[in-house]
């Protein structure tokens, strides 16, 4: 399809699209579908692509500029205005979600892979020994094995010496990394259409007689039951 072709389709999805879930105060914005979502999805640039992963919102309507957006929950709304962006719809969260990961899924699953070790590879920990520290390991294990061989006992105690060194290190190291360790950050504050959706799988086998007490402690979990699920073929 076209730039003015995708154009319109936006445009129009956007005027006349069907009506869903309204947010607070929000009651005179449209509301677009998982099909308009991919669309503009495939549209984004890298810092637009960026926003959306982040704050829930992108445009949905192109000219020169970006010049209408969408957002996917009350969060990403206020998020959107704060940038100053003109939003002109409102979308499930689950179907942004899931057109993000349809168009740049195996993108993000790449970054999130290796984005560490093309950025900083003195930090990652894909590469287990450098030239060096390989090196070292096997000058050691000759020296240790012609030791153990000449003197047994000095080269047990100096074994010894050395592993409890090393083991006393790592344990510094994450006592250090317990006493530094920043607070953990205050989750948002998320309404219901926002959180993510998960699925909890209880197998049984011959267990009948605690079936109605697994029922009822389920039913006690303090989050909102998926109702039905689209899926897109």
């Amino acid at each position: 399809m076209s730039r003015a072709g995708q154009d319109t389709l936006l445009s129009r999805a956007v005027k006349t699209g069907a009506t869903g879930p309204a947010f607070t105060g929000e009651a005179d914005l449209g509301f677009v579908g998982y099909d308009v979502l991919e669309a503009a999805c495939r549209r984004l640039t890298a810092r637009e692509l960026a926003v959306a992963l982040k704050d829930r919102f992108m445009p949905i309507a192109f000219g020169p500029e970006p010049q209408a957006y969408v957002a996917a929950g009350p969060t990403a709304l206020n998020a959107a205005y704060a940038h100053g962006s003109s939003v002109v719809a409102t979308a499930d969260p689950r179907d942004f979600v899931a057109a993000l990961q349809a168009i740049y899924g195996g993108e993000i699953c790449g970054r999130a892979a290796g984005h560490l070790v093309q950025a900083a590879p003195e930090f990652s920990a894909r590469w287990r020994l450098r030239p060096a520290q390989g090196a070292a390991l096997a000058a050691g294990a000759v020296a240790l094995a012609l030791g153990w061989y000449a003197m047994p006992l000095a080269a047990a105690i100096v074994a010894s010496v050395v592993f409890g060194i090393v083991f006393l290190a790592v344990c510094a190291i994450r006592l250090l990394g317990l006493l530094n360790a920043p607070p953990p950050p205050r989750p948002p504050q998320l309404g219901e259409a926002e959180l993510p959706v998960y699925t909890v799988l209880v197998p049984l086998f011959r267990e009948t007689k605690v079936l109605g007490q697994l029922i009822e402690a389920l039913s006690r979990l303090d989050y909102p039951a998926l109702g039905s699920k689209r899926t897109k073929a």
